[in-house]
């Protein structure tokens, strides 16, 4: 079985895991007084350590980790456009945006992902 073909499945203990390497984003805007913009910055953070722990196989390319520095700039006018401080928030209400944005970072990966196999075959051809 080579690398590229390696099946992954996330458990629970994975997800558990990205939250908790997330937390100290929250836990620094709680320090600075914004707890609640930190709490959509926790949930943006974990989205993107999420697609990174799904895509592990992809850890010792430099573009994978360019494009996630990337897709983590794309995730600030989220974290402060979308008014966290709404009581009429609830997890059903930020399911669609999380969908979203977590389609957003993998996206991304996937594009430069096919791009540079197109510029590897492009290259191995000449």
């Amino acid at each position: 079985m080579t690398e590229n073909s390696k099946s992954f499945e996330l458990t629970r203990k994975d997800g558990l895991m990205v939250m908790l390497y997330a937390s100290p984003i929250m836990i620094l805007f709680a320090i600075l007084g914004a707890w609640k913009t930190g709490l959509g910055a926790w949930i943006c953070a974990g989205i993107v350590l999420l697609v990174v722990r799904l895509r592990w196989d992809l850890k010792n390319r430099s573009w994978f980790w360019m494009t996630i520095a990337v897709a983590g700039v794309l995730q600030v006018p989220l974290v402060y456009y979308v008014p966290w401080s709404n009581t009429n928030l609830s997890f059903a209400s930020l399911l669609p945006v999380g969908i979203v944005d977590f389609a957003i970072v993998y996206g991304c990966i996937k594009i430069v992902e096919k791009l540079m196999k197109r510029n590897a075959e492009a290259g191995s051809s000449v």
